[in-house]
């Protein structure tokens, strides 16, 4: 099935949400395999359109930050994080013995966790000023092609509608009690 379009639109009696926000109305739902998920919410499951409240910008950042996320510098970024900053909380904690703020106020704890953090990097600066190697990072190759976005598939979206959540067995077991009106 072929891409529908949205258009803009001016709905009588309904404001948007948010500053900037333009309403778009899209026809021709009837045969879209989307339909299930797409009109999970609403109260009138059929129709024939549908009407989606965006913000232009707010599209446009959160598609800059997607395809930076997806560069290679991006991919390149994300595992060195992921190897590094959980560390050094564990670092903090471990080998330097802090666990627990001592001061009260946020001025003052503030000022004792940036105390700490002076200290780990002049631990760290130490350490490799007196073995002469800085760290080594994760470089990406030169021929790392920028990952592609993973296009909604009708069929996923369909069986996370239709999965059903498992209850805990409180709710099963309150779902089962039958209350008794009166005395």
């Amino acid at each position: 099935m072929g891409k529908r379009k949205g258009y803009i639109t001016e709905i009588k009696n309904r404001h948007p949400k948010k500053p900037g926000v333009v309403f778009y109305r899209v026809t021709g739902c009837t045969g879209c395999e989307f339909m299930p998920y797409c009109r999970r919410f609403m109260s009138e499951k059929t129709g024939d359109e549908k009407f989606f409240e965006v913000q232009p910008r707010f599209m446009q950042l959160k598609q800059k930050a997607r395809d930076l996320l997806l560069s290679p510098r991006g991919i390149e970024m994300r595992v060195n994080r992921s190897c590094q900053i959980e560390g050094v909380f564990g670092n903090i904690k471990q080998n330097m013995a802090y666990t627990r703020f001592r001061r009260t106020s946020l001025e003052r704890v503030t000022v004792e966790f940036a105390l700490t953090c002076l200290g780990l990097n002049l631990r760290k600066y130490m350490r490799f000023a007196t073995s002469g190697k800085l760290p080594q990072f994760w470089v990406a190759p030169v021929d790392l092609k920028a990952e592609v976005f993973k296009k909604p598939s009708a069929k996923r979206l369909a069986n996370r509608v239709n999965k059903k959540k498992k209850m805990q067995p409180n709710k099963v077991a309150r779902g089962s009690y039958k209350y008794k009106r009166g005395c």
